[in-house]
């Protein structure tokens, strides 16, 4: 469902119901329109920097109001509003986590559901009305007064249902129970909304500006990042990002250049007369409804700009996915290499990163300009059985032959295990080194005997258990910084 109603509480308006339209918000466990609706003024309260309220609320929403307000009343929820404002997904995950939440509770629930009978009866009402009407428009007065009489009774009913509704709710939001019920709830759709805002940010997913991900994918993505084995190498990865980052950010340059007209969502960049039908009031509304539509959707024409990399290098990553590589093993493998190369990309750096087994066994490469989705298969993958390492080199090798510009790249292999490495590999590596200046870093999980890869490792790195990690990602990034 999207976030717009002819029942919000909530002040919405003309730009506001367009972007509506591209809210998705989920109607799981909702059994009625007034939860909906609730769940869609939640995300309007969440969204808007100041949250207005029409002046005239439906009676039929007055239990929806009651809660709004309670809950803004709260600490909480105001705490929340730096993480939410102006954020369309961080928002959309706050409204269904706090309205779920509420909603959790038997007496909130009984009150929406009273609400829920009385919006029936006044339906009920006005239905019987019409008949009523219409009876009389035929002359038959005797039906008139019997559909008129039907119709006051369901008022009556309809106006006893909301007063029902009015005090199970007050009695629960002025009770020591309620207020730990609204902490309760504005502290998880807190949590959720700075969860996936963190989800959003580690991997580069701008909220509502240009993102290939629609809000589904986003939220499914939070989902499975922050449980189980995921979440513990994003965890792992945000450590060894950051002082990565510290020891790499000396040395990128970037610059801002203008590359084409295309499709953009900033307004300043927009072409004027696109502009003038987005922003001008004297526009005719049909024509301004259909150009903030477009732009909401798909952006309008103007000047495209991307910011491009002075690449200084970058690095080719290889991933032991084979079946000696424990759940620990492969939390710090990932942790520390994605957060490297994470550190790299925001340095204005490439990499290139693919996990690899036995023969043939490797996974699709990801980079840093690989849709966000596509990390949760790479995270996840491992193969089981032996470790061929010649073939990890090689495949590493011919990714950077695959480079228009190989220079300054450098090769990072992660392994646990015996490497041993045929004549014609350690030609293959010593000819990269040769033509494109390669530098060979290994990184060895718990063990102290690797055989033949650290002959040819021009630098390598140990690490034991997890309180090594932050030691490795500092020696990498200054080694890797080295020219």
């Amino acid at each position: 469902m999207d976030a717009n109603s002819t029942k919000l509480v909530s002040k919405v308006g003309f730009f506001q119901k367009v972007l509506g339209r591209a809210v998705k918000l989920s109607e799981e466990d909702l059994t009625s329109e007034s939860e909906k609706d609730l769940v869609r003024d939640a995300f309007w309260s969440y969204y808007l920097p100041t949250h207005a309220q029409k002046e005239e609320i439906p009676t039929e929403r007055e239990i929806n109001k009651k809660l709004l307000d309670w809950v803004m009343e709260g600490q909480a929820w105001q705490a929340s509003k730096f993480t939410t404002s102006g954020k369309m997904v961080v928002s959309t995950k706050a409204a269904e986590l706090l309205a779920l939440q509420l909603l959790n509770d038997p007496e909130v629930k009984k009150a929406m559901e009273a609400q829920t009978e009385a919006e029936e009866k006044e339906l009920e009402a006005q239905e019987q009305e019409a008949e009523a009407q219409e009876q009389a428009e035929q002359g038959d007065s005797q039906a008139a007064a019997k559909a008129q009489g039907k119709a006051k009774q369901a008022r009556a009913e309809a106006q006893a249902s909301i007063d029902k509704a009015n005090a199970t709710l007050d009695k629960r939001t002025n009770s020591p129970e309620g207020k730990a019920i609204r902490a309760a709830a504005t502290k998880e759709a807190k949590k959720g909304a700075e969860e996936i805002a963190e989800v959003m940010a580690t991997w580069g997913i701008e909220d509502g500006e240009g993102s290939t991900l629609n809000i589904e994918d986003i939220k499914a993505m939070q989902e499975k990042l922050t449980k189980g084995k995921l979440a513990s190498i994003v965890e792992a990865m945000g450590r060894c990002q950051g002082i990565a980052l510290k020891a790499l950010q000396s040395h990128s340059k970037h610059e801002t250049v203008v590359t084409d007209a295309g499709y953009t969502r900033n307004v300043m960049d927009v072409f004027s007369t696109q502009r003038t039908y987005l922003l001008n009031q004297q526009v005719p509304l049909i024509l301004r409804a259909k150009t903030v539509g477009d732009f909401v959707q798909t952006g309008l024409l103007g000047i495209t700009k991307s910011s491009e990399s002075k690449y200084t290098g970058g690095m080719v990553i290889g991933i032991d996915g084979s079946g000696s590589m424990g759940s620990s093993d492969e939390v710090m493998a990932k942790g520390l290499m994605m957060g490297i190369a994470k550190a790299a990309a925001d340095t204005g750096q490439e990499y290139h990163a693919f996990t690899f087994g036995s023969a043939n066994q490797l996974t699709e490469t990801i980079t840093n300009r690989s849709n966000p989705a596509q990390f949760i298969p790479w995270l996840e993958k491992m193969f089981g059985g032996g470790t061929d390492f010649n073939r990890a080199l090689e495949h590493a090798v011919e990714i950077l032959s695959s480079m228009e510009d190989p220079s300054s790249h450098d090769i990072l292999m992660l392994t646990d295990g015996q490497a041993d490495i045929t004549e014609e590999t350690r030609n293959l590596l010593a000819e990269a080194k040769q033509r494109w200046g390669t530098r060979m870093f290994t990184i060895l999980v718990g063990r102290a005997a690797y055989g033949d890869i650290t002959e040819v490792s021009d630098f390598v790195v140990n690490i034991n258990n997890a309180g090594d990690m932050e030691r490795a990602a500092q020696e990498l990034s200054d080694k890797l910084q080295e020219a």
